[in-house]
């Protein structure tokens, strides 16, 4: 199917530009800055539907169209009546310095080629042509120019050690007491654990006036005989 398909492109291209197949491009050094393919550039290597870039912009343009053909390893045509193919169909508006058209390198196997830029020009006795050889197409690179895809591991991962907390006990500073005011007025308090009896005098013999609690303590006033 692609091979009509590109049979019916090259039928339509011959009837809309009326150009002969042996069109001699235009040598490197006589590079038109209206009629030119800069993306490929020559020694490149080309896969699936590839964007050619160039301008085709030159006054009384009829149409323009890419066209390509096979060549040997000594980069020369196959044979020198090698039919060159239409990569794309005829284009009328000017392009500068943008996409010329799509070729399909799907099409053909893989190898060497050249293309092509043919510019019909209203008045002109022969069309203006641009040529960048070689070109490799490799839709299928070989296996040793194949970088592996690295597999992904099923391997379940080894856990992580759980790394417990280590708690600082931080030294705990030890309060000084404050100390209070010397009290140099002489007292008196219970010398045991229970309650006494205050007497009017120095014996048991004088009456109980009072009594001093545990904890309690009164100002010395005086002391008898």
């Amino acid at each position: 199917m692609k091979r009509i398909t590109l049979l019916l492109l090259a039928l339509i291209t011959i009837l809309v530009s009326g150009v002969q197949a042996q069109i001699e491009p235009l040598p490197d050094a006589e590079i038109d800055p209206d009629a030119n393919i800069i993306w490929p550039p020559p020694v490149y290597t080309l896969r699936g539907e590839f964007e050619v870039r160039g301008t085709a912009n030159l006054s009384d343009m009829a149409n323009f169209f890419l066209e390509y053909r096979p060549l040997g390893d000594d980069l020369l045509p196959l044979d020198e009546d090698e039919p060159w193919l239409p990569a794309t169909l005829p284009v009328t508006a000017a392009v500068v310095e943008d996409v010329l058209g799509v070729w399909d390198t799907t099409t053909e196997i893989d190898g060497l080629y050249e293309l092509r830029l043919v510019i019909n020009v209203r008045g002109a006795s022969e069309p203006v042509a641009f040529r960048v050889s070689p070109l490799r197409v490799e839709n299928e690179p070989p296996p040793f120019a194949i970088t592996p895809t690295p597999e992904q591991s099923t391997a379940t991962p080894m856990p992580l050690p759980t790394i417990q907390p280590t708690t600082v006990q931080l030294p705990t500073a030890t309060l000084q007491p404050t100390p209070t005011a010397f009290d140099p007025t002489p007292r008196v308090s219970p010398g045991i654990d229970i309650s006494v009896n205050v007497r009017s005098g120095d014996s048991t013999s004088y009456d109980i006036i009072g009594s001093l609690a545990v904890g309690e303590t009164a100002q010395l006033i005086g002391r008898s005989s």
